[in-house]
């Protein structure tokens, strides 16, 4: 075994289990161990409102999840854009995929609810 792959079992023995650091979630219908970093929610009612600066207007409810790369690990998935994540009840929808950290054995993903254009 080489160096990455000791780096790769000890990522997903720390990070994907609700023992230690994991959070379980939904992902399309499956329930996986996660890493969970939520986000600014748009608590603003003035958001569009001509005195509002834009970089402090949210249209979205954005979500980070971690989730493991190694399918043949229970807790393994292969995201995609459009993916359906329920968390704690609320259900988000995988808008990007930010990186794939092989050392880490995991993907990171962009999620996001609430989506609004204009209120």
């Amino acid at each position: 075994m080489g160096m990455l792959d000791a780096q790769r079992r000890i990522s997903r023995q720390a990070f994907f289990s609700p023992d230690r650091l994991g959070e379980t979630i939904t992902y399309n219908g499956r329930d996986i161990v996660a890493l969970v970093y939520i986000g600014a929610s748009m608590s603003r009612s003035d958001w569009n409102a001509v005195h509002t600066q834009v970089e402090n207007a949210n249209i979205a409810d954005i979500a980070l999840f971690s989730v493991c790369d190694d399918e043949s690990n229970p807790n393994g998935v292969t995201p995609h854009e459009g993916d359906s994540i329920v968390y704690h009840g609320d259900n988000y929808s995988v808008a990007q995929i930010v990186e794939h950290d092989v050392p880490g054995s995991h993907y990171l993903v962009m999620a996001s609810k609430d989506e609004r254009g204009w209120r």
